[in-house]
């Protein structure tokens, strides 16, 4: 196979075809299944296995982890409240959008920064090179590899963070049609990264982490720029434009980080090679079934995107929208639509309530005039 030389001096390790790591992750699930059913012993062994997991970290790192997320929860709404909100009524953002922003601001600082430090750690930081070379995650394993504290650090950073998005989910966020699926891979996410760090399998998370937050950093600007697009009953072209160039680049990266180089350069190494190679890692088929899972929330979350484009290529929507919202079928309608649609719906009723007083009058006027022709011309 031909290796790219890097301007860093790194060599790449070319990733297997697709075809391969379809083929070869149906038969590592069904050897460790096998393995599972034949010399393995529940729940005696797994009370075991766990136990051994999770007791090697620090009673002292799982405190860390709700006190931070804790901390990001309090951090958030002293931003929302003193931030956020003040700039959305400053640029007098319709209340729909201004609700929403705070959402996506504080998602895009937090994986900017994230992803910042992730990269510096995965990229430039000399005896890192997990990313350009997956397989040397496996060098030297051992469960009681010594993990830096830059990774310990980003570790404890990031699942701080998806236990304060668990509450944050379900009691702070707008709620969209893939609520519950956003919360079953807050779920997901926390185990990997708990049981990944627990295990010493840290540098293969970092890849993991590297490659999702970088979806995240492009899908939470493109919706900021969408929410500004709409300012004190004017549309901003620039942001609109902002948005458009967002949802392609997003689209790309989506594509390459989640579905691409996720599977091949990430699941790959820690399932199927782990597996040809025999290296001992403990839960190997819950730990892949996890990543697995997350691969199945990422195509699911593409589905999306893919019917939002093609919404828009042909001429279905004028506008990019967030197709997960609830309230329409299968878009958010613009802001200034939906007031429009409600000064007409009032402009309506109002004619109808003036015709009906009118009609209402002549009506009375003449059954009045009716009733004196009766009475002779007399009024009564």
């Amino acid at each position: 196979m031909v290796t790219l030389l890097l301007p860093s001096n790194r060599t790449w390790e070319p990733s297997p075809s697709y075809s391969l790591f379809l083929l070869e992750s149906g038969n590592f699930v069904r050897d460790n299944f096998n393995q599972l059913v034949t010399n393995y012993s529940f729940p005696e062994d797994t009370i075991k296995d766990l136990n051994k997991c999770l007791t090697n970290l620090d009673r002292y790192d799982y405190i860390l982890m709700f006190v931070l997320a804790i901390f990001w929860t309090i951090v958030r709404n002293l931003l929302t409240s003193h931030i956020f909100k003040p700039i959305a009524r400053y640029y007098r953002l319709p209340k729909q959008e201004g609700d929403k922003l705070p959402e996506s601001v504080w998602k895009f600082m937090f994986y900017l920064s994230t992803w910042c430090y992730t990269a510096y750690i995965l990229l430039w930081q000399s005896g890192t090179n997990y990313f350009y070379k997956p397989t040397d995650v496996w060098k030297d394993y051992s469960m009681s590899l010594d993990v830096p504290k830059d990774v310990y650090a980003i570790y404890l950073i990031e699942i701080s963070f998806y236990l304060h998005s668990l509450y944050a989910t379900l009691f702070v966020d707008h709620w969209r049609r893939d609520t519950l699926v956003l919360m079953g891979h807050h779920i997901v996410t926390s185990l990997l990264l708990v049981f990944s760090l627990s295990i010493r399998c840290h540098r293969a998370g970092l890849i993991a982490i590297f490659l999702h937050d970088a979806c995240d950093i492009v899908l939470e600007g493109t919706k900021t720029c969408l929410y500004f697009k709409r300012q004190n009953n004017k549309n901003i072209n620039f942001f609109e434009i902002l948005a458009n160039i967002g949802f392609s680049f997003f689209t790309v990266t989506w594509f390459v980080t989640r579905l691409y180089w996720f599977p091949l350069r990430n699941i790959f190494i820690s399932s199927i090679y782990v597996h040809q190679n025999g290296i001992q890692v403990p839960f190997p088929l819950f730990l892949n079934s996890l990543l697995y899972i997350l691969l199945t929330m990422n195509l699911y979350w593409f589905s999306f995107i893919i019917k939002l484009l093609y919404k828009v290529v042909t001429g279905q929507v004028k506008e990019l929208e967030d197709n997960r919202e609830y309230e329409h079928d299968e878009f958010d309608e613009p802001s200034e639509k939906k007031e429009t649609k409600e000064k007409v719906k009032s402009e309506t009723k109002r004619k109808l309530n003036v015709s009906f007083s009118k009609d209402t009058s002549s009506t009375e006027y003449l059954l009045h005039q009716r009733k004196e022709d009766q009475n002779g011309g007399r009024s009564t």
